[in-house]
């Protein structure tokens, strides 16, 4: 992403929290990619863990809001969109993929992911 594309992607945000809050969380080394087609990326959080998809969805309650208000973005979807500047690469077979998001999207967190990352499994 060049820079202009940069500078219009946060011009059309219209929310200087969400690019502050972007800027911060993308060098915090929580995002965890865990496929690349489609590109799926899960932000380990304190209370609440958050899967970005293809830098266009997020699971997280700002994303939601901000949809319904027509304007569907949130500071994980911008921290991808800028390029994160620190971050874990997996691969991951598809199972783990997929009971991964499972677990962030009808539970808020991924006991799973923290298991291979630790080396418990």
């Amino acid at each position: 992403m060049g820079e202009d594309d940069i500078r219009d992607m946060i011009d059309s945000i219209h929310d200087e929290g969400v690019v502050e809050k972007a800027r911060l969380i993308r060098s915090s080394g929580r995002f965890v990619k865990i496929s690349g087609k489609p590109e799926i990326y899960v932000y380990l959080g304190d209370r609440e863990d958050h899967v970005v998809v293809d830098s266009i969805y997020c699971s997280c309650t700002g994303f939601q809001t901000r949809l319904a208000q027509g304007r569907p973005t949130c500071s994980h979807v911008v921290a991808v969109r800028l390029g994160l500047s620190r971050h874990r690469s997996l691969t991951l077979p598809p199972g783990d993929v997929a009971r991964i998001v499972w677990e962030v999207l009808t539970g808020g967190l991924t006991g799973r992911l923290r298991k291979i990352i630790h080396g418990l499994e």
